[in-house]
């Protein structure tokens, strides 16, 4: 059984890593700028990859072969993540909005509007329920994708948001 890692760069590359071996055995090019993030499904079938150019490439887990690429950010595509189930995947972008997206369909099911600026980063809650996200205006805000509405919006830094996680169990954010 291998052990694979995906790692994405500006010299707009991803390369595949099997660890048990320590040796590149995949270098994919599709993208036509620098790699922002790389995120596999929880399920093992799918990896997504987001990039400076725009887009979203969708890639089979088992082929290393690129499925589809997504345009529909405005602006290069800063973070990627699955949710637990793997149905479903966020995304980030320059142009100020966070997107989910059907993993089976692999379309955009909502768009979220509220961050004054570049969003950097989103994660999913463990139920996939809702969304946080943080950016560049130091703010990090909370969505209900039930109803798409922003449920918290908190001033949580006085520069970039370059991570946030969910606790497992999430009573912390």
């Amino acid at each position: 059984h291998r052990q694979i890692l995906a790692s994405g760069s500006f010299n707009e590359e991803i390369k595949i890593w099997d660890l048990t071996i320590g040796t590149c055995i995949h270098t994919l090019t599709d993208h036509q700028n620098g790699i922002w993030s790389v995120a596999f499904s929880p399920d093992g079938r799918f990896f997504v990859s987001a990039s400076r150019d725009g887009t979203i490439k969708i890639w089979d887990a088992d082929t290393f072969n690129c499925i589809n690429t997504l345009i529909e950010h405005q602006a290069g595509v800063r973070y990627v993540e699955f949710s637990a189930d793997s149905h479903y995947f966020v995304s980030t972008s320059v142009d100020q909005t966070i997107k989910i997206w059907d993993t089976n369909t692999q379309k955009c099911l909502k768009t979220l509007q509220g961050h004054a600026s570049v969003v950097w980063v989103a994660s999913f809650s463990p139920d996939g329920h809702r969304v946080i996200s943080g950016g560049v205006d130091g703010i990090i805000k909370l969505w209900d994708l039930q109803t798409n509405e922003c449920l918290s919006s908190i001033n949580a830094h006085s520069s970039i948001v370059w991570g946030i996680k969910y606790s497992s169990d999430t009573k912390i954010i």
